[in-house]
């Protein structure tokens, strides 16, 4: 059995150590595995905030004694502070289960990462494999969308989401435009989750709009989720074809509005 933990990414597995049968005890072995990730280091400074002051004290890049507008600091930090994600998918069905990390900072120098597991060694494969991903992840999530027997993968950012098609060779290809013909939206995305809600052979995908950082509540103090709107749900119908419909305000499961981070099919 092996768990992972992502802020920092540890590993664990269990320690060959005799130990009573009511016992279990893990060690951490990311340096052996060859797993080096960690999602946003960066540790930033919240502090309590009555009404007479309208700030946020923070430790980057601001003069000592200032403070930082709250809806600047949401809008810098709080994508970050929520995003992240990870996924076991055996990528080239050898029986061993890669990994995928979602790093929620974006940028070239944070990018989200894919290991390759060969016998219990994992190397670092994301630009080789053509899923080298640098937006502010949220979430990702693995279904075999088009029945081909390879393990595909939807990686959810704030902005946009990405399905990475499985060549099949060890490769993935961005196929978001082709799946997905009358757009996304530029929005905020929780998570996604897969299932055939119809029963008609092909997955479907429901997908969580998250935070609507443009819409506050009129809270003028401190910024948190709850101090915006929020966005509504997609069900994505998988039409066999490659293509996905947007059916959730038909299906009734659009329940708009209400910051989802999770899924469950």
């Amino acid at each position: 059995m092996l768990i992972s933990i992502v802020t920092s990414l540890i590993f664990f597995a269990p320690d060959a150590v005799s130990l009573p049968t009511s016992s279990i005890r893990l060690i951490d072995v990311r340096s052996e595995a060859g797993i080096d990730f960690e999602h946003y280091g960066e540790r930033h400074r919240w502090c309590e905030i009555g009404p007479q002051v309208q700030g946020i004290a923070t430790n980057e890049e601001i003069p000592q004694g200032l403070f930082e507008d709250p809806f600047e600091f949401a809008n810098r930090h709080l994508i970050r502070m929520n995003g992240s994600g990870a996924a076991w998918i055996d990528v080239e069905n050898d029986g061993d289960y890669d990994l995928y990390l979602v790093n929620g900072s974006g940028g070239p120098e944070t990018t989200n990462a894919f290991y390759l597991n060969e016998g219990g060694v994992f190397i670092p494969q994301t630009k080789a494999c053509g899923i080298l991903e640098d937006g502010e992840g949220m979430a990702v999530s693995v279904a075999d969308y088009n029945n081909d027997g390879f393990s595909d993968m939807m990686v959810m950012n704030f902005g946009d989401f990405i399905l990475f098609h499985n060549n099949g060779d060890g490769t993935f290809r961005d196929v978001t435009a082709k799946a997905f013909p009358k757009g996304i939206d530029e929005i905020w995305y929780g998570t996604s989750s897969w299932g055939d809600f119809d029963g008609d052979g092909h997955l479907d995908v429901y997908v969580a709009g998250y935070v609507d950082l443009s819409e506050n509540n009129g809270n003028e103090g401190l910024r948190f989720p709850m101090d915006f709107k929020g966005f509504p749900n997609y069900l994505y119908h998988n039409n066999g074809d490659g293509t996905f419909t947007d059916i959730a305000k038909e299906a009734g499961v659009q329940d708009g509005f209400r910051k989802t981070m999770q899924v469950l099919v």
